[in-house]
């Protein structure tokens, strides 16, 4: 399609052109203009590809009309009619843009086609010159781009002249202005690194004398000293006779490339040993997993403390390949901590060695804490020489209960998966010796209930004989006085009888007392100052015949300095003769017991003490003052018992405000009751 102006304000001249540019174009679109203002708007909305313009026109003429053609569009072509004759117009015309011209006059119509053709033609060609002209340009502006991006120069060696040209490329790789290369050799061997420069002249020697290519990649020093890396590729041009006359090639400036190299050498390096150190510690950390599941799998069930803990030293000395490893066990309310299981001990053995946790509290405050410690010993150890240590406490539930140590050689640090590892072991083990020592203590909570049965057992068998035997002497007493209800024989059965009956009564008021005493705080009580020189010699008197119906010797002491007593007598004498009915019942005969009251001036105590000639196991005396128990085998005159008194005088001094407390070494036991006096 053909897109045509035609300017022309005469309509009998617009209809012969437009009939005979039709004739020769068959897809022609064809727009014409007849005033100024037309045409201003007509090229400003639209492109055509040839304008037709008559130079004389009643708005305008011509060249202004060209003008305003080739303001808008530079490039389009134009055509003028002219009046025959004025080739001045027509030159003038030509300078201002325009396309050809043509004489206006209907014998001349005709030849419009073939000068429409001849512009379009000649535009066509014009453009395609230009088109072409431009891609060489872009061409040769893209190399010398592309050159000047690559870092790329081109050198020519003559050797008929032996003069070698650089482009300014070239001149710039190397450090120089543009034009200051001389053009020898020699000059261009000077740039050369020192260190490449016997590598240089063997490459371009073998080249020559191989005829073959050159390539080469070494350094050059610039003249402000800096070092570039280049790669040279050359050709060796040869004559008819294959003589070299010209050695042709280019540089390339290839530092960064170099320096991203050995970046990339030294980042491959770097990679290669980060994954062969994350192999390690991937491998370490597979092995420390099977060590904890190895120590997991022993400690988690076991109720044994020994066992647990030495599980734990051995596998973390093993797996850690440390020098020592130790476990103390804390005791909070001594402050002190004692090593109870070690592992390769022969260098230093250190098991059963005791800290005091007071004396380094820079080690065992940040323990008690929770806190991990890890430092090396400045001062010189005798056993252990100089060596780091870590410290990990074994901590569950704000509680301390011991602690790991791991000994290893001065200058090692223990790295991350170590400490977690530890800390992970002491964590199950924690966990573990609180699971025994709760079963230990449920153990013996089932042995002190099976024990507390038994003496239940006891009682009940005791109570029940006790209870039994005085009703069956008073049965037997009340059967024989209705036989003989009369005489010598009727007194000793009223005797027996009344007495009988008051054992029974005394073993329900203990009973009694004991339970009121246990339950209760509120007592009905009667204190008296009591002079206790005039007082107790009532209270010792049965005591006196008794022992000696026994052959039993007693010794009484009474001070004469003794101050008055705010007492109840009843309990005061309910304990004193408690403890010497005891004393009578298991002293064998001939044995000795001791009454000795005396005053101690310095604390304000009065105090009692009651000694027999008979030694208690020291395993009992934890349970003399338990309920219902009975020492086995010591009652020499089995009179028998409840296992009531004890305790009963244990409730009654304390509810006094005094103290009770039991000492039995070297065949003899004393029982001395403290009671405080006013005076």
């Amino acid at each position: 399609m053909l897109r045509l102006l035609l300017v022309d304000d005469n309509v009998d001249d617009h209809f012969l052109i437009a009939r005979e540019l039709q004739r020769e174009f068959s897809e022609l679109q064809l727009e014409a203009v007849t005033e100024t203002t037309n045409l201003v708007q007509i090229l400003e909305r639209g492109k055509f590809d040839l304008v037709i313009t008559d130079y004389r026109l009643r708005w305008s003429d011509g060249l202004t009309v060209l003008r305003e053609i080739k303001a808008h569009n530079p490039d389009c072509p134009v055509i003028m009619f002219t009046d025959s004759g004025n080739q001045e117009v027509a030159v003038e015309a030509m300078k201002s843009g325009l396309d050809d011209y043509l004489t206006k006059s209907p014998k001349h119509y005709s030849q419009l086609p073939m000068v429409v053709r001849s512009v379009l033609d000649r535009v066509q060609h014009t453009t395609e010159q230009k088109l072409m002209e431009d891609a060489l340009h872009q061409s040769e502006e893209r190399l010398r781009l592309a050159l000047s991006a690559a870092q790329m120069g081109i050198w020519d060696w003559d050797f008929q002249t032996n003069q070698t040209t650089w482009t300014e490329n070239n001149e710039r790789i190397f450090g120089l202005s543009p034009g200051s290369f001389n053009g020898t050799y020699e000059a261009f061997f000077e740039l050369v690194h020192p260190d490449d420069r016997n590598m240089v002249n063997q490459a371009i020697s073998r080249s020559l004398e191989q005829r073959s290519n050159y390539r080469l990649e070494h350094r050059i020093v610039r003249p402000d000293g800096s070092t570039r890396w280049i790669v040279s590729n050359g050709e060796v041009l040869l004559d008819k006779t294959g003589h070299p006359v010209r050695f042709v090639g280019t540089t390339i400036d290839i530092t960064e490339r170099k320096e991203a190299e050995l970046g990339l050498q030294q980042l491959t390096a770097t990679l290669e040993q980060q994954v062969r150190e994350r192999t390690a510690r991937l491998e370490q950390t597979l092995e420390f997993e099977a060590t904890l599941r190895r120590i997991t799998d022993k400690v988690r069930d076991s109720l044994d403390e020994s066992q647990i803990l030495q599980t734990a030293v051995q596998e973390l000395g093993i797996g850690l390949g440390i020098n020592s490893c130790n476990a103390a066990l804390y005791d909070l309310d001594k402050g002190i901590s004692t090593i109870c299981y070690e592992y390769n001990p022969s260098l230093f053995p250190m098991k059963g060695h005791i800290s005091h946790l007071s004396e380094f509290p820079e080690i065992y405050q940040p323990l008690l804490r929770g806190e991990l410690m890890q430092f090396c010993n400045l001062i010189n150890n005798p056993f252990r020489g100089r060596v780091s240590m870590l410290a990990c406490p074994m901590f569950i539930e704000h509680e301390v209960l011991g602690d790991l140590w791991l000994v290893v050689d001065k200058e090692y640090g223990f790295k991350k998966q170590e400490l977690r590892l530890v800390q992970q072991v002491a964590n199950h083990c924690a966990i573990a010796l609180r699971q025994a020592r709760l079963y230990q203590a449920a153990q013996a909570q089932v042995e002190e209930l099976e024990k507390l049965n038994q003496l239940k057992d006891d009682f009940l068998s005791t109570v029940s004989h006790e209870l039994r035997t005085p009703v069956s002497n008073m049965k037997m007493a009340i059967r024989m006085l209705k036989l003989m209800p009369n005489g010598e024989r009727a007194d000793r059965y009223w005797k027996i009888l009344e007495t009988e009956c008051d054992r029974e009564a005394m073993l329900v008021n203990d009973l009694l007392d004991l339970q009121q005493l246990e339950t209760s705080s509120n007592f009905d009580i009667s204190i008296e100052s009591v002079c206790l020189q005039e007082w107790l010699p009532s209270v010792i008197a049965p005591f006196k015949a008794r022992a000696q119906e026994h052959q039993q010797q007693l010794t009484i002491d009474i001070s004469s300095d003794l101050p008055l007593l705010v007492v109840e007598p009843n309990r005061l004498e309910r304990v004193l003769a408690e403890l010497l009915n005891n004393a009578c019942k298991y002293t064998p005969g001939k044995g000795g017991i001791v009454f000795k009251v005396c005053r101690n001036a310095a604390s304000h105590l009065i105090q009692f003490t009651v000694q027999n000639q008979a030694e208690i196991p020291e395993t009992e005396l934890p349970h003399i003052f338990e309920k219902f128990y009975r020492i086995p085998n010591a009652d020499p005159w089995k009179q028998g018992g409840t296992g009531l008194g004890l305790a009963l005088v244990k409730k009654l001094v304390e509810q006094m405000g005094g103290e009770i407390a039991v000492k039995s070494q070297n065949g003899w036991t004393a029982f001395e009751v403290n009671l405080q006096h006013s005076g």
